[in-house]
């Protein structure tokens, strides 16, 4: 397995090297690419390199003797315990030849960009044989990543996430081995919804094939996985035209408050870094997306959730100065309430 991988050249069964959030935009790109659905360009960083980083690094057994002083039950010692893991990682050097192929791939990635893009790069779990593991939004990601040593950075820092002090507790909490756990990481041109938009689309517990209900979510700004979760969304519900197989219409809207925006705080030649900001009236009274790009999505969500014939949970985002939604994340669709 390389330790390098383009998105083109990722599907969903090797989730095993590129963990479920990778393996599924690569699926994404490589089947449902020619239905106009598109996703940021990319590569994974595989999970072998992951271990290679480990080994060259002389970290299991490190690890191992730091994870055994975890007090597994009152979890006392678990933030000076995840603190050294991650220093560990933090701290470790890049094997020459994975060094070699990171660059490689990130310098053609470079080439089919925009001058001046810059790149999301993103923890993608892989839990191997945990069965009834979910790993949805324990480990960090990483925004608007430009140059190589920061993009080797941002890696490390994925990687060290996977022992942050919320992975450490649910993975001892149900029984799992931590170090039956591995890393894979996405590099992807980062889509500006700081300056867009951004959200998921869904169905009620119900499923597609039942209630044929769409449901999108929708905010100002970077997204955080559910929008839900931090502010209050527009929605909008898309059914399918009575009597048409392919049509969709918007049957409800409904105006959120969207109470506040997530945006990049740039900081001159350093990083910038994330900032929630009061959203300005005007934005709190329009809806943030327009019909046509409702109707897209939710195009793009019936082919994703047909594809894989089941319900899914969508994550999109919408790039401001260009105007094109992508699909950053699609997965099973989690437990909701019907809405």
């Amino acid at each position: 397995m390389p330790c390098t991988l383009d998105f083109t050249h990722i599907r969903m069964k090797m989730l095993w090297a590129v963990g479920g959030k990778n393996a599924s935009l690569g699926e994404i790109a490589a089947h449902l690419g020619s239905e106009g659905i598109p996703i940021p360009d990319g590569f994974a960083l595989t999970a072998p390199a992951y271990g290679r980083f480990l080994r060259h690094n002389g970290l299991d057994a490190k690890l191992c003797v730091l994870l055994r002083s975890l007090d597994d039950r009152g979890f006392s010692n678990l933030g000076e315990v995840g603190a050294g893991v991650r220093a560990l990682i933090a701290e470790g050097e890049w094997p020459k030849e994975i060094r070699q192929k990171i660059a490689e791939a990130h310098d053609r990635l470079v080439e089919r960009c925009p001058p001046g893009t810059t790149f999301a790069v993103r923890s993608s779990a892989i839990g191997e044989g945990l069965i009834g593991a979910t790993f949805a939004r324990q480990m960090d990601n990483f925004l608007h990543v430009s140059g190589l040593e920061n993009l080797l950075e941002a890696c490390r820092g994925c990687y060290a996430s996977l022992y942050n002090d919320q992975a450490i507790r649910y993975r001892t909490e149900k029984g799992f081995g931590h170090l039956g756990v591995a890393m894979s990481v996405g590099v992807q041109r980062m889509v500006r919804s700081d300056r867009g938009a951004s959200g998921i689309a869904f169905t009620p517990e119900t499923g597609w094939g039942n209630s044929g209900v769409i449901v999108i979510d929708s905010t100002w700004g970077l997204g955080t996985g559910g929008t839900r979760i931090a502010v209050t969304p527009d929605e909008f519900r898309v059914s399918k035209v009575p009597g048409r197989d392919k049509g969709l219409m918007i049957v409800g809207r409904r105006l959120g408050s969207k109470e506040t925006t997530l945006v990049y705080e740039p900081h001159g030649d350093a990083a910038p870094t994330l900032r929630r900001v009061e959203t300005s009236p005007e934005k709190r009274e329009a809806f943030s997306l327009p019909d046509e790009d409702v109707l897209r999505l939710a195009e793009f969500y019936r082919c994703i959730a047909d594809h894989y014939g089941q319900p899914m949970d969508v994550e999109w985002a919408k790039d401001g100065p260009t105007g094109q939604l992508c699909i950053v994340q699609a997965r099973p669709c989690s437990q909701r309430p019907t809405v």
